[in-house]
């Protein structure tokens, strides 16, 4: 189907697997990888690249745990214990739309089982979501998922329609009576795709706005 036609975008990068802490490998594109056909050295998809995402959404990304340890310093008491929940977003990075056209700049080949597989049956994947490897991914998630943070701690203080799987949640809670106002903190961050809760206000209403 692509011989014949070939999309003008069309750039083929091999997977390379690169080990996992809970399964044996992940998957992701070489997008730095150099092609060379009939002698001729084509660039990378990485080298193509016109950096448009904000540097900025990753200013923050050495500053979540000092910034969480300072917080909940300077709101300390002992009677006052802190909760805390952190939420992976699995494969976060596949979560990212990338349109048709552009789809074509990430495209590699589908490992065959069989060895012996026909040149034109060759399966090539297209895929229409950001890919672990090029240079723009990691600002351009971490946009997403700071915008994200920004929105959570926006409407944190709004009233909430109820979840329907909060009374299964929150049924264990543990109260903490008489919380002066100065000692509360609720506070939400993200690390790239973990977003992390802190609180030391366990009223029941405030853990189930915040959950």
């Amino acid at each position: 189907d692509l011989k014949n036609n070939i999309p003008k975008k069309l750039k083929i990068s091999p997977a390379a697997m690169i080990p996992h802490k809970s399964k044996p490998f992940r998957c992701i594109l070489d997008l730095s990888f150099k092609l060379k056909h009939k002698g001729k050295i084509y660039s990378s998809v990485n080298e193509m690249t016109t950096p448009l995402a904000k540097p900025q959404a990753m200013v923050q990304l050495g500053n979540t745990l000092h910034r969480i340890i300072h917080r909940m310093t300077k709101h300390y008491h002992p009677s006052h214990p802190y909760k805390f929940a952190k939420l992976d977003i699995k494969d976060g990075f596949w979560r990212m739309a990338v349109s048709n056209e552009d789809a074509w700049n990430f495209c590699y080949i589908l490992p065959q089982i069989e060895t012996d597989t026909a040149f034109d049956d060759t399966e090539i994947v297209v895929p229409n979501s950001l890919q672990m490897g090029w240079c723009e991914s990691p600002p351009f998630f971490c946009s997403g998922s700071e915008t994200a943070r920004d929105i959570i701690a926006a409407i944190l203080t709004s009233n909430l329609p109820p979840h329907k799987l909060e009374e299964c949640m929150m049924e264990a809670c543990i109260q903490c009576p008489n919380v002066s106002p100065a000692d509360i903190l609720t506070l939400i961050e993200v690390y790239v795709d973990d977003f992390i809760g802190v609180t030391n206000d366990l009223r029941y209403d405030a853990l189930s706005r915040l959950s």
